[in-house]
C-alpha cells in the first residue's frame, strides 16, 4: 500500500480511524478506515469491520459513499473509501436553517440511498447528520454503515468461547430473575387494585430483566433465538447456533436456580407478613398447572415480544431509548400471561423452594400447592414453554424479519466478497514523510 500517502486524520469512532489519503497511482484523494492492530486481535471486531466492506461492495448507489478496497498489513486492516468533500449535515445546520428547497434535496438524495440500501437488505442503523456529507457539486453522500445491519445479529455472538459464553449466560440467567423477584414484590398484596392494572405493574416491575440484560451485557437464550439470522445469512453454521443456545441455556438456568436459592435464604418468601412467599407460590402453581399446549402458545408469543423488543433496541441511540423499548413489549406479555423459560427457572423454583422449606400455613391457602413439583417444572411446564420460546422467537421474528429484508441479499452473496491482492502482495502504508502507519 505503499501508493496510499496519509495527509491527516480525519475522524476516529469505535471501529477504527478514518484518515485523509491520496492514492498516489491515480491521484486522488480518498478515505483510509484503520482497524488498530490490538483491535484487529479481537475475531468480532475484525469481523463486523470486514462486515462493513461487504456491506458497502454491495451497494452502488451515487448518494452512498464507495469502497474502493480492502487491505491487510501487519496485522492491521483498512478500508479504502471514497473521500467525500464538503460539510456533514451538522456542520451546515450550524451555519443556519435551510430553505425549503435545499431541505427536500437532501432529503431526497438521503432517501434514495437508504433505499438503495433497503433493497439489498442492509439497514444502516446509525443514520444521523454527522453521517451524511453534502458535496459542495450539491450531491448528497451517506457515509458510515459501520454499524449496519445487513440481515444477522453479530456474528462473534455464535463465536464467542466457552468460558466468556457461560459467564454471561449465568449473568443473564440472575438478571431476569431480580426482574422476576422485583415483580413477585411488586404483585404481593395487590389483591385490592384492578386485575389489569397490577398485571400492567408487575410487567413493568419484570422489565428490569431484560433492560439489564441489554445495557449491562448478557447472553440471553430468549434474545439468542434471533441468531437464526446469521445461520440464515451463512455467517453461523447450525453447530455454532445450537452451541450458543446449549451453553447459554444452561447457564441462565443457573444464574435463575441460583437466585431463587439466594432469595429463600435471604427470606425474601417472609417479607410483608408472608404476602411476598404467598405470591411466589400462586405464581408457581399457576405455571405448573397448566396444560400442555397452554404453555406452548404462551412462550411463542412471550419470545415474539421479546425478541421485538430487542429488534427495537438495534435503533435506539440511547441507555434511555433502549429502556423505552424494552418495557411496552415485556410489560404486555406479562400482563397478557404469556411464558418466558429463563424467568420461569427462578419463579418455579422459588415455589419449589418455599413448598419444601417453608411454613406449612404458607401452603394452606392453596391446598398445599399439589401441582408445584419437579417433574411438571421440567416436563409441563419448561420444556413447552422453551418450545414455544424458539417457534416465537426463531421463527415469528429472526426468520420473518429475514424473509422480509434479507433474501435477496443471499442470492447476491458472490456480490457482497472483497476480491484483492494476496496478503503477501500488499504494500506498506505510508505517512506523507514516508514513515510508515
Amino acid at each position: 500500500m505503499t501508493h496510499y500517502l496519509i495527509e491527516r486524520e480525519l475522524g476516529r469512532g469505535a471501529m477504527g480511524v478514518v484518515y485523509l489519503a491520496l492514492d498516489t497511482k491515480l491521484n486522488r484523494s480518498v478515505a483510509v478506515k484503520s482497524l488498530p492492530a490490538d483491535l484487529a486481535l479481537d475475531a468480532d471486531r475484525k469481523a463486523r469491520f470486514e462486515d462493513e466492506a461487504r456491506t458497502l461492495a454491495a451497494i452502488n448507489h451515487p448518494n452512498i459513499a464507495s469502497i474502493y478496497g480492502l487491505e491487510q498489513q501487519d496485522g492491521s486492516t483498512y478500508l479504502i473509501l471514497e473521500f467525500v468533500e464538503g460539510p456533514t449535515l451538522t456542520e451546515r445546520l450550524i451555519g443556519g436553517a435551510m430553505e425549503l428547497e435545499e431541505a427536500l434535496r437532501v432529503c431526497r438524495q438521503v432517501a434514495s440511498g437508504i433505499d438503495a440500501a433497503h433493497q439489498r437488505g442492509i439497514i444502516h442503523r446509525d443514520l444521523k447528520p454527522e453521517n451524511i456529507k453534502l458535496r459542495p457539486d450539491g450531491v448528497v453522500k451517506v457515509l458510515d454503515f459501520g454499524i449496519a445491519m445487513a440481515g444477522e445479529l453479530q456474528t462473534g455472538t455464535a463465536r464467542m468461547d466457552t468460558p466468556t459464553t457461560l459467564l454471561l449466560a449465568i449473568l443473564a440467567g440472575a438478571f431476569i430473575a431480580m426482574g422476576a423477584v422485583f415483580s413477585t414484590v411488586v404483585s404481593a398484596g395487590s389483591a385490592a387494585l384492578p386485575f389489569g392494572v397490577a398485571r400492567v405493574l408487575a410487567g413493568a416491575a419484570f422489565s428490569l430483566g431484560l433492560v439489564l440484560v441489554v445495557v449491562a451485557g448478557a447472553e440471553l437464550f430468549t434474545g439468542n433465538n434471533l441468531l437464526v439470522m446469521a445461520y440464515a445469512s451463512r455467517k453461523a453454521s447450525a453447530a455454532q447456533v445450537l452451541r450458543n443456545w446449549s451453553l447459554v441455556y444452561i447457564g441462565n438456568f443457573i444464574g435463575g436456580a441460583a437466585t431463587a436459592a439466594g432469595m429463600y435464604a435471604a427470606g425474601l418468601h417472609q417479607w410483608g407478613n408472608g404476602q411476598v412467599g404467598a405470591t411466589a407460590l400462586a405464581i408457581a402453581q399457576a405455571k405448573c398447572s397448566l396444560t400442555w399446549s397452554e404453555a406452548l402458545m404462551r412462550g411463542v408469543f412471550c419470545n415474539a415480544l421479546v425478541c421485538m423488543a430487542l429488534w427495537l433496541c438495534m435503533s435506539c441511540r440511547s441507555t434511555g431509548d433502549k429502556i423505552l423499548a424494552i418495557m411496552l413489549p415485556v410489560s404486555a406479555f406479562v400482563a397478557a400471561g404469556f411464558e418466558h423459560s429463563i424467568a420461569n427457572m427462578y419463579f418455579i423454583p422459588s415455589g419449589l423452594l418455599i413448598k419444601t422449606f417453608g411454613p406449612a400455613q404458607d401452603l394452606a391457602p392453596m391446598g398445599g400447592c399439589p401441582e408445584v413439583t419437579w417433574g411438571n417444572f421440567f416436563l409441563a411446564n419448561l420444556l413447552p414453554v422453551t418450545i414455544g420460546n424458539i417457534i416465537g422467537g426463531a421463527l415469528m421474528v429472526g426468520t420473518v424479519y429475514w424473509v422480509v429484508y434479507c433474501r435477496r441479499s443471499r442470492s447476491g452473496d458472490a456480490a457482497l466478497h472483497i476480491t484483492g491482492r494476496a496478503e503477501h502482495e500488499v504494500p506498506t502504508l505510508q505517512q506523507r514523510d514516508g514513515t510508515r502507519g
